[in-house]
């Protein structure tokens, strides 16, 4: 095997290494708990995960968990495999142009990659198969099997996480044109055209068989409606969209999320100087590359970006891979540029590249990875408060991970329920807790007292929080409990 074919294979190995080093054994987000409890229970209706379902995903994750992984560590793992593959697809995006050494760099600079790679969550899953599938459209004109192998990987990409279509729909159309535009003929350009429509149809077809499942498991009917109310809440009630969300406000979050978790501006001294570095050196790649490639990278960038401002939660750093994975091609190539001119500047770059990949993975030497995140381990300091069966917990998100240890919980009170929840709450004969989030904190003040207290561990790529847990007092009630439920 020649040593430019190798190398790709050893800097996927390398990434695989990490990401599954570091994984984590416990969801930390909503989603996460979904993902955790459809290992066993694949229920779309009760969250296990949400709509649509992600079965790619969950069938990895279920395989995973048969050779006796925890279900959480076995989404993890899944996760991982999803960022070794978003290596390996850039090697082959970039081969010829780019050495592969640079982009294990440069991908692994991304604080949001390794935080995707190493936590719950099919994200990482669904880019991986899609840079596949755009690695394999830019070669489509060599032959049928690469157009076919590029709509079954579009296809998986699709099953693993529908909803990555809102982000990568502008760069898959971008890879094709750029293929049809770089065909050295006209007869080159046909079959370009032709292949990228293939592909597209192969894609579909794939993530259809994938879909079946979710509707078999809950019918046509079940399945629209559950679909309906899953795009009702996230264009209404949710949020997550420029529709529903605060126009400012909607701002002033993209503009964190792309500068910290896309640059890794973090406001430090050397979070400064890591972006100046990353903006510098993409710059030098867009010169590297040339302009034909820079343009529909570029292009590429900003679609994947606006798409992201208009549908999607800008909360949530996971949304920030794709424009990221097309800023580390310019990075990659940047590095290169550098590392070319001569010895003095290929230690320079040599040095640069070691400290852009090494500033993400400091914090994750530093984390506890076998550390539950601070929403269980505040529930879990409720369970040991007592018999676990004489407590429920009331809250939005975080009350959710109450289904992870045991205690019983109402995580749905959050959506503008208050009159609901407190009446609940009143004819509960348990414990009540409620966390910091739900909606009628501010209601019930005169009933809380102060329980808990949990912080979660500063990972890259996530938004530091902490939890808190509060206990509702029965005795300052507006009625008694009702010992009938």
């Amino acid at each position: 095997m020649k040593g430019g074919t190798l190398v790709p294979w050893v800097v996927s190995g390398l990434a695989a290494a990490v990401f599954g080093w570091f994984s984590r054994r416990w969801p930390d987000d909503w989603d996460g708990v979904g993902f955790v409890l459809a290992v066993h229970d694949y229920d779309l209706s009760r969250f296990r995960p949400h709509f649509p379902g992600y079965p790619l995903y969950v069938v990895l994750a279920r395989a995973v968990a048969a050779i006796g992984v925890s279900p959480a560590h076995a989404c993890a793992l899944v996760s991982a495999l999803g960022g070794t593959l978003v290596v390996a697809g850039l090697c082959a995006v970039v081969a010829g142009r780019v050495r592969a050494w640079w982009i294990s760099a440069a991908a692994l600079a991304l604080p949001v990659l390794v935080a995707t790679s190493t936590r719950v969550g099919a994200d990482t899953l669904a880019l991986g198969w899609f840079v596949c599938a755009a690695a394999l459209a830019l070669r489509s004109t060599r032959g049928l099997r690469a157009t076919g192998a590029s709509g079954v990987c579009l296809g998986l990409s699709l099953a693993a996480r529908p909803g990555i279509a809102i982000e990568v729909s502008p760069v898959w159309l971008a890879c094709c044109a750029f293929a049809v535009c770089t065909a050295v003929d006209a007869r080159d350009r046909r079959i370009a055209i032709r292949s990228a429509g293939i592909a597209t149809v192969v894609g579909g077809l794939v993530a259809g068989s994938w879909l079946a499942w979710p509707i078999a498991r809950h019918g046509w009917r079940g399945f629209w409606q559950l679909g309906h109310t899953h795009v009702v809440g996230h264009f209404g009630s949710w949020g997550g969209t420029l529709i529903s969300d605060d126009g400012p406000s909607r701002g002033a979050s993209f503009v964190r999320l792309l500068v910290y978790h896309g640059l890794g501006i973090d406001g430090s001294l050397l979070g400064v100087l890591r972006g100046c570095c990353v903006i510098g050196l993409a710059l030098l790649g867009a010169a590297r590359l040339g302009q034909r490639p820079t343009r529909f990278i570029v292009a590429a960038i900003v679609c994947s970006g606006l798409a992201l401002f208009l549908a999607q939660s800008v909360g949530a750093p996971r949304h920030a891979l794709v424009p990221a994975v097309g800023l580390a091609l310019l990075v990659a190539a940047g590095l290169q540029h550098l590392a070319s001119a001569s010895r003095s500047r290929a230690a320079i770059a040599l040095v640069a590249g070691g400290y852009l990949a090494a500033w993400p993975a400091i914090p994750l030497l530093r984390a506890q990875r076998a550390r539950p995140p601070a929403a269980v381990r505040a529930i879990d300091a409720v369970r040991n408060a007592g018999d676990p069966r004489d407590a429920v917990i009331f809250g939005g998100r975080n009350a959710r991970f109450a289904e992870l240890v045991g205690v019983a919980a109402f995580p749905f009170t959050w959506m503008g329920e208050v009159d609901a929840s407190l009446e609940r709450a009143n004819r509960v004969p348990s414990q009540v807790y409620v966390t910091d989030e739900v909606a009628f904190r501010e209601r019930a003040r005169g009933a809380l007292r102060l329980f808990t207290r949990e912080c979660s561990d500063d990972l890259p790529g996530r938004i530091e929080h902490c939890v808190t847990v509060y206990r509702y007092d029965w005795l300052t009630r507006t009625t008694p409990p009702d010992q009938t439920m």
